[in-house]
């Protein structure tokens, strides 16, 4: 993950006790340290976003707050919305997006196609965000290349370049108190889970193959798996 041993991690035992048990349940025995470590990021993902609640209803708070750019809230919510890499966000072009079926083509990791669906949040915002641009990156910086760029990194209207990795992350940090985009993946899946999803549509969500790589990210809280347990308790249902 590379930015994780950078932040402030906090270990909760209830926290540990839920990514344990659901780390069991996906992928069999496996260092439950680092699935600590890992619920301690978003323990403090949710404490730098302003949150004063658990993992369980960690929200992130930036994503609709008024004061910020319409990019920054376009990308950060189909980040959230997708689980997608921001690698892979970032390297669209308006010529990807399928708008009516809220769906975008991207090329995943390791260069395999993908195809990643957003919801309701960022289907508002695309169009504030393109203002009828057809072609070029979605995400572009707000004034025109000073350097030489590929063809396919400018915008040929405006002259403007497609947002690099760097600045959306340090802008992300700057509104998030030192969140990082990568945790907008962690704290999306982790949600998914929560609510119930399936491990085949967790896996197809995040584009991996490996139930132990989905292990990594989707970790729901002590409370979750709680009501989970309540809800699945045979004796309920007589």
């Amino acid at each position: 993950m590379g930015t994780v041993h950078a932040l402030a991690v906090h270990e909760s035992a209830t926290v540990a006790e839920a990514s344990d048990a659901y780390l069991a349940t996906l992928a069999g025995p496996e260092s439950t340290g680092t699935l600590r470590v890992y619920a301690g990021v978003l323990r403090a993902f949710a404490e730098g976003l302003g949150a004063d609640t658990d993992v369980a209803d960690l929200k992130p708070r930036a994503l609709t707050r008024d004061d910020i750019a319409i990019r920054e809230r376009t990308l950060w919510r189909m980040l959230y919305e997708t689980a997608a890499r921001s690698a892979e966000v970032l390297r669209l072009d308006v010529e990807d997006l399928d708008m009516p079926n809220r769906k975008a083509k991207i090329r995943r990791k390791g260069g395999a196609i993908d195809v990643i669906v957003w919801q309701t949040g960022t289907a508002r915002l695309l169009p504030r965000l393109l203002k009828g641009r057809k072609s070029g990156p979605v995400f572009l910086t707000d004034r025109r290349a000073r350097v030489e760029l590929p063809p396919c990194d400018i915008d040929q209207v405006s002259g403007r370049a497609r947002l690099s990795y760097r600045q959306a992350e340090d802008l992300f940090k700057a509104a998030s108190g030192g969140a990082t985009l990568h945790q907008l993946r962690h704290s999306a899946l982790t949600h998914d889970a929560e609510a119930g999803a399936s491990t085949p549509m967790l896996m197809a969500k995040i584009g991996h193959t490996s139930v132990a790589s989905l292990a990594r990210y989707a970790r729901p809280s002590a409370e979750a798996l709680a009501r989970w347990q309540e809800r699945s308790d045979p004796a309920r249902r007589r």
